[in-house]
């Protein structure tokens, strides 16, 4: 009787050792899974994300000068980056204000479309928040969407005004329609059907009136 006691004390400890020796393998697992993607830095884990980080890294971004914007978003359109919202949290998590990178340095407004020749990104933005974020009575969140949906279409479309430098008339239409349907589809996201309908008004009465042909009649 003693004997088996003894057996089933020795084959019970067994069990507790072999069930602890598991638990510890599968806690080791678990720490070396999560210290993989050694380039997991502050959220950036992307090669884009990467790529940001060593652009800013040269900069202060308590001591950010014109200059220092403009390196910035010339790297930044050389590496292919777009500073609008997908990359926003990537900047602000190394200190740095996307929306103060604009400001210091806006994009460049070149090209041949002559309905927006001489405007500014800031004076087309104010043009949306006058014309078309006031008159629809949106709240912060609302109005801070349809301005980023603006500002990143007037960008795009500026990149494309820049790859046809040189070539003589307005954006071809087939190109600036993308744009403007990714455009329409984050203001619909955020607004009331209703307000969405209003919204596609206003969008059209702030466009730019085209130039009109002088055309001679023959007799």
């Amino acid at each position: 009787m003693f004997n088996c006691l003894s057996k089933f004390m020795i084959v019970k400890a067994l069990a507790v050792i072999v069930l602890i020796s598991l638990g510890s393998c599968f806690s080791q697992e678990n720490q070396k899974a999560q210290q993989k993607n050694p380039e997991r830095t502050e959220g950036l884990i992307s090669e884009q994300g990467i790529l940001i980080k060593k652009i800013l890294a040269a900069f202060n971004p308590n001591q950010l000068t014109v200059e220092d914007a403009k390196s910035i978003q010339d790297q930044f359109r050389k590496a292919g980056i777009h500073a609008g919202p997908e990359n926003g949290p990537a900047i602000k998590a190394l200190g740095f204000d996307p929306e103060k990178l604009r400001s210091l340095a806006p994009p460049p407004e070149v090209g041949n479309d002559e309905n927006h020749k001489g405007e500014t990104l800031q004076s087309r933005l104010k043009i949306v928040d006058e014309k078309i974020c006031k008159a629809l009575s949106l709240n912060s969140s609302q109005h801070e969407s349809i301005m980023n949906a603006f500002r990143d279409f007037y960008s795009e479309r500026d990149k494309l005004m820049q790859s046809q430098q040189g070539k003589a008339g307005p954006l071809e239409k087939s190109k600036i329609d993308p744009l403007e349907n990714l455009r329409n589809q984050k203001v619909k996201h955020v607004i009331t059907e209703d307000l969405y309908n209003k919204f596609l008004d206003l969008e059209r009465k702030i466009r730019p009136e085209k130039p009109i042909e002088n055309k001679t009649k023959q007799d």
